[in-house]
């Protein structure tokens, strides 16, 4: 991975290199992700090499993610692009709802370089044996480049039963899926220490 430099920001000098890892977004949220093995300075840009072993990254993936540390003690993080797939093409993907009682709010964002078209969304719930329950559908308007959009989607699902289950949200159009993201074992937490824009479920009671 090259991390390039830019205004303010000298990567061979700023970032914490031990305490980088990259994966596919769904993983490294929650701790996982490929470790360094080593680095290379080309100009003022660090190349990073990582253990690719087991990196998460499917077909479906199209911003696999690195977090990390500056030396300072701040977060990093970052995505990366992928060789094989044209970013010239809108690239919706969801970040992880937030579920309240009647509804859940889900940030929508489209990583492409052109304006996307109206899609639809749904998350279900998937039990061990790949079951699906529909939880709430939603549509989503048209897209900038990079632009978000936050849903407000009414749900029948009371937040406590939502402990413990796994989901899959589903951006798709009349003939297309265009991003699938899955979430395991959904867990509670304080409203008071996460944000809507962070990467994980949340279930406010």
């Amino acid at each position: 991975m090259r991390i390039k430099a830019e205004e303010g920001f000298n990567p061979q000098m700023d970032v914490d290199i031990a305490s980088l890892r990259f994966e596919a977004s769904a993983e490294v949220n929650y701790g996982k992700g490929c470790t360094v093995m080593r680095t290379e300075n080309d100009d003022a840009d660090l190349m990073v090499i990582f253990n690719g072993r087991g990196n998460g990254i499917t077909e479906d993936e199209f911003a696999p993610k690195l977090i990390g540390k500056y030396k300072n003690g701040n977060m990093l993080y970052g995505y990366a692009r992928l060789p094989y797939l044209d970013y010239n093409e809108p690239l919706i993907s969801a970040r992880a709802p937030v579920f309240k009682e009647g509804y859940c709010s889900i940030e929508i964002e489209n990583f492409g370089q052109v304006t996307s078209d109206k899609v639809n969304l749904k998350v279900e719930s998937v039990n061990d044996a790949g079951k699906k329950q529909l939880i709430t559908l939603g549509k989503v308007p048209g897209l900038q480049p990079y632009e978000k959009t936050l849903l407000m989607l009414p749900t029948k699902m009371k937040p406590d039963t939502m402990k413990g289950k796994n989901l899959l949200i589903t951006i798709y159009g009349d003939k297309k899926i265009f991003s699938t993201f899955q979430i395991y074992r959904v867990h509670i937490c304080d409203e008071k220490k996460i944000k809507v824009s962070d990467n994980k479920i949340a279930i406010y009671q």
